[in-house]
């Protein structure tokens, strides 16, 4: 790259002096007079070159070229952990793969700089961090560093936008059909445009700009060397004398889109559509059409309007053979911009419109399966699960490595089961716990069949869905939810007894809260609910002393009340009536639910007493 731009600059100083173009008149002569020697970029900007060969002896740290602002997130990956970086469709950001803690991308996300968007999910068994701009294409690399992988990434500035502007000025335009005997020139002339030989370039067409029916293309290939040069001043004044020259000319229109394009990266001014469909209409039923429709999607695409430039590219078969590839990756491009990108960037809606009205002109992509994934994606965030499942199944079918495998599989029984499908939605999931268990979305869709049983056959039926799963897989891990899953149904849909029996022993006599939570919120829960189903049961002696100690210890008043009112019951069926009577008034005082519960117990216990007052009045009157 160095070496190349000390070739660029050494031809500079035969392409800055005086104007190539006639001066027609004297306005344009002064203005290509007054033109600068050296590249005339936008204000503020670096001057490029010179600085990068400074850093490249004493580089003050690792730095990624060609963007406006890096930025860096520090992962923390030990260095023996794999990883996957990858850019996302549509250079919209990028996103980093890898059998982390959800933790540890959780800190990295947090991280972040607010100018791009950072998500956490999951992809198959592995945690996915994911980093996306709301608007520019995104430059990234990593590399490790200690126990860290750290991620360098910023947007694509207008230093990289006009290198590459300038690669496709190098291109060869298609042969005009009037060449004639000057097409041997003019093949010499993109020849050493193509090298890079500016000096030379500038000779030839120079000589072509006198044959009259070509001067319109040479000149206008005459001022594209300048943006090859960098001088992209110089470069604008020529491009608009071409237009003003020769008004209804081929070159004519070809040198609106470039000013167009160079309006719209350095700002400028503020092209619009309309103006570049104007350029291009000028160009239909030529020889040049299909190259005219390719050079307005580039256009598009440096304004920002991927989807315009996208519904306006030609058929790549038909652009010149030089062009074929260029045409290719640009066509990629612009289908991963308008299909997956929107959706990055959180629209989904915009993906899904998309999608419908245009899946059919994506042709072949080379993203296919990421476009897919994020397509099928916004189509779930919107409810649309019919489509989504479809898209799923076409990811099936072009065979996805293992971690994908799981991540598809669990998210079509999440879908199917959506639709109502519970059969369809039940076999997806036992192949996902058979195959890949460790899929972290698994557990919440086999809770979700497991809820819908119960609600239809009660808590029999929902510990018999969660059998065929403990059937289908040996992961403990997923053993240990499918545990979590049938406590939580039993505290919703069981007895006092099934409650009690779930939440002491497991099929191995082991305590069911050990076994199956380690979180203290969880297990503090569900010591509650074991008090509370003892008392239920009958079981007073084993509840109060238990009762005690976690009314004692909460912190939340309605919970407090609850394990007070029960502790209360149980006292009074102990038969320690003064306790209980302390205790229910207490809690009637705080105005919660079980306070009315506590009050009602005490006007009952008080009519207890006073029948019992009457009937012995009675018994020692008659006597």
């Amino acid at each position: 790259m160095l070496a190349r731009s000390l070739a660029l600059l050494a031809q500079l100083t035969a392409l800055a002096p005086a104007p190539a173009e006639p001066p027609a008149t004297p306005q344009a002569q002064a203005r290509a007079d007054a033109a600068p020697s050296r590249p005339a970029r936008r204000r503020g900007k670096r001057p490029a070159r010179a600085g990068r060969v400074q850093d490249t002896v004493k580089p003050p740290a690792p730095s990624l070229g060609d963007v406006e602002r890096q930025f860096t997130v520090a992962v923390a990956l030990p260095p023996t952990m794999s990883y996957e970086l990858r850019p996302l469709p549509g250079a919209v950001g990028l996103e980093l793969v890898a059998a982390a803690a959800p933790a540890v991308m959780r800190e990295a996300a947090f991280s972040c700089d607010p100018a791009f968007a950072c998500e956490v999910g999951h992809e198959g068994e592995a945690q996915r961090l994911r980093i996306v701009h709301p608007s520019g294409r995104v430059a990234f690399d990593g590399a490790r560093e200690a126990d860290q992988l750290v991620l360098r990434f910023g947007v694509l500035d207008e230093d990289a936008r006009l290198h590459a502007i300038s690669g496709a000025m190098q291109q060869p335009l298609p042969e005009p059909a009037t060449l004639g005997a000057e097409l041997e020139l003019w093949q010499e002339a993109e020849r050493v445009t193509r090298q890079g030989d500016l000096a030379q370039a500038r000779i030839r067409w120079e000589r072509l700009a006198e044959v009259p029916t070509l001067a319109d293309l040479a000149e206008l290939r005459l001022a594209e060397l300048f943006i090859v040069s960098g001088h992209v001043n110089e470069a604008l004044a020529r491009l608009r004398a071409v237009a003003r020259q020769h008004p209804r000319s081929l070159g004519a229109a070809l040198a609106r889109l470039d000013v167009l394009q160079l309006e719209a990266i350095t700002k400028q001014g503020k092209p619009t559509v309309e103006q570049v469909d104007v350029a291009l209409g000028a160009m239909i039923d030529s020889g040049f059409e299909p190259f005219a429709r390719l050079r307005a999607a580039m256009v598009l695409l440096d304004m920002g309007e991927p989807t315009a430039a996208f519904l306006r590219m030609p058929e790549v078969g038909a652009l010149p053979p030089a062009w074929t590839e260029a045409g290719e990756a640009l066509r990629q491009h612009l289908a991963e911009s308008t299909f997956a990108a929107p959706a990055l960037r959180g629209d989904p809606r915009t993906t899904a419109i998309h999608w419908a009205a245009w899946h059919e002109r994506a042709g072949t992509l080379t993203a296919h399966d990421a476009v897919l994934d994020v397509v099928a994606a916004a189509h779930e965030r919107l409810g649309m699960f019919e489509p989504a499942i479809e898209l799923l199944k076409q990811r099936l079918r072009s065979a996805p490595g293992s971690l994908r495998e799981g991540d598809i599989v669990a998210r079509l029984a999440h879908d199917y089961r959506m639709l109502g499908d519970g059969g369809r939605a039940a076999e997806a999931a036992q192949f996902a716990a058979t195959n890949h268990p460790a899929v972290p979305s698994l557990p919440a869709t086999i809770a979700a069949l497991a809820i819908v049983r119960c609600e239809r056959e009660g808590l029999s039926g929902g510990r018999t869905e969660l059998q065929r799963f403990r059937d289908a897989t040996r992961d403990a891990v997923l053993s240990r939810a499918l545990d979590a899953i049938e406590l939580e149904l039993a505290l919703a849909w069981g007895t006092p007894v099934q409650i009690v029996h779930l939440l002491t022993r497991d099929p191995q006599g082991h305590a069911m809260a050990t076994v199956a939570h380690a979180d203290p919120v969880t297990l503090t829960r569900h010591r509650h609910a074991l008090a509370v189903a003892l008392v239920r049961s009958g079981r007073y002696a084993e509840a109060a002393p238990m009762l005690r100690e976690l009314s004692a210890r909460s912190t939340d008043p309605l919970e407090r009340d609850r394990l007070g009112y029960h502790l209360g019951v149980a006292e009074l069926a102990l038969g320690h009536a003064g306790d209980a009577a302390k205790i229910f008034a207490v809690v009637s005082e705080h105005g919660t639910s079980w306070s009315a519960l506590a009050k009602a117990r005490r006007h009952e216990r008080r009519l207890e007493l006073a029948a019992a007052a009457l009937s012995i009045a009675d018994t020692e009157a008659t006597r």
